[in-house]
């Protein structure tokens, strides 16, 4: 936490303008991610008893992002974005990772110190780096590497087919409860590895911010899925694959006619 805080001081108001920028501008990526995870540790401090803590470490935060000088616009958005980060590293032990990145990610592009030293968190950027998401690594990888040729003619199609199934959006729901409410077979780490990766990848495609919200939150939970393919049920799992379904993304399933 220390660390976090004393490597504020050395943030650029251009390196912290990029990492915004590779935050994209959806609102989901922007706000709900970091929001849900905000909630998250608060949640996590009150059950244990760490709130006073958190307060402490978000005044402290307070005091180094506004020794920068920066102008008021800038500083408030990196001032919001290091009190929700410091209060996720307060409860970082109590909470399963997947939970907390998000609040992390608005600095993973600069030089700021991250909690990636702990043993979780050392993990996930391992897996990242490496892109090892555990033993169906190679269809994960198929997968988001495929991403790369996917259109969005050809995305809105098959977006609006699969709603030819009736109930599809309570079927993918189910799903989405089932693939990332458990650490299946310890793999929290190797889904949440998997969903950043398929998050940079649509990012890569350029798309309006709209539909791109709406495409890494299908990409996502479709990789999560494929990650976890030995542990659950396919039939409960196949709904998150329902959008990519009559596209050309490589998928661990094959469908009937």
């Amino acid at each position: 936490m220390q660390a976090f805080i004393d490597s504020l001081s050395t943030l650029s108001k251009e390196e912290w303008h990029a990492s915004e920028t590779a935050m994209g501008s959806s609102y989901e990526d922007r706000y709900e991610g970091p929001n849900a995870a905000h909630h998250e540790s608060m949640a996590a401090a009150s059950s244990y008893g760490l709130l006073a803590e958190q307060g402490r470490a978000q005044v402290v935060t307070g005091d180094a992002v506004r020794s920068l000088g920066w102008a008021a616009e800038d500083q408030e958005s990196l001032a919001q974005a290091a009190h929700i980060a410091v209060a996720a590293i307060v409860v970082i032990d109590m909470l399963p990772f997947k939970r907390v990145v998000p609040a992390f990610m608005p600095f993973r592009h600069t030089s700021v110190e991250l909690p990636w030293s702990g043993p979780r968190t050392a993990k996930l950027q391992a897996l990242i780096a490496s892109k090892d998401y555990g033993p169906r690594t190679a269809e994960a990888q198929a997968f988001i590497a495929s991403l790369a040729n996917l259109t969005e003619d050809e995305y809105d199609s098959s977006v609006a087919a699969m709603f030819r199934f009736a109930a599809v959006d309570s079927e993918i729901d189910a799903a989405q409860t089932e693939i990332l409410g458990w650490d299946w077979g310890g793999l929290s780490e190797a889904q949440e590895a998997a969903r950043i990766v398929a998050w940079e990848a649509v990012r890569s495609l350029g798309w309006a911010p709209q539909k791109e919200r709406f495409l890494v939150k299908n990409a996502q939970l479709a990789v999560a899925a494929i990650v976890i393919l030995d542990h659950v049920p396919i039939e409960k799992l196949a709904p998150a694959f329902l959008p990519f379904r009559e596209t050309s993304v490589t998928l661990p399933v094959t469908w009937g006619p």
